[in-house]
């Protein structure tokens, strides 16, 4: 349906599932060209060296990653946002998200005051990556994002009859 004319982004799961899990088929998908990996659970071990290996995987099917950044770091235990743009700064990583690991937990607003968001997405552009805000989007929390500083922003309920799991809808999509 897209021919070309968009990027298609696919969500990838955990990087602690990546190894067996079947999200791995999306590297072959044809005209996926980002997918998001997140690091819930990566607190207290080795993703950096976890990551870019993914990273490698990614690369060879010619599909970009997304590192993700989660507002609700503490309750993902995720590693921290400073260390993930560092992280993505040095192994080049084109993309960082902004994203909720909880989605009970409110949209990326409920977690982030719009001054610390802005300063994150400074500090991820200061290092030349592309930027994505995710998270429980609403056309009106989209309305109050600092645009200039996103390149893309990734929703789902949003863009769905019926919230999450339902059947995207031409009409909120358009809107």
């Amino acid at each position: 349906c897209i021919a070309g004319r968009a990027p298609i982004s696919a969500a990838a799961g955990e990087l602690v599932d990546w190894q067996a899990g079947i999200a791995r088929e999306l590297l072959n998908v044809r005209g996926v060209s980002l997918l998001k990996l997140g690091l819930s659970a990566c607190r207290d071990c080795d993703w950096q060296t976890q990551l870019r290996d993914a990273q490698r995987e990614f690369t060879a099917a010619d599909v970009q990653l997304a590192a993700v950044i989660y507002a609700d770091h503490e309750r993902a235990e995720s590693p921290l946002p400073n260390e993930i743009i560092a992280f993505a700064a040095e192994a080049e990583c084109p993309w960082v998200l902004v994203d909720t690991f909880d989605k009970a937990g409110g949209a990326v607003g409920n977690h982030f005051s719009p001054a610390e968001l802005l300063a994150l997405l400074q500090s991820v552009r200061s290092t030349g990556r592309r930027t994505v805000v995710a998270g429980s989007l609403t056309s009106e929390t989209i309305a109050t994002l600092p645009a200039d500083l996103i390149d893309m922003v990734a929703v789902r309920g949003a863009a769905c009859e019926g919230g999450r799991g339902g059947e995207v809808c031409e009409r909120r999509v358009a809107g």
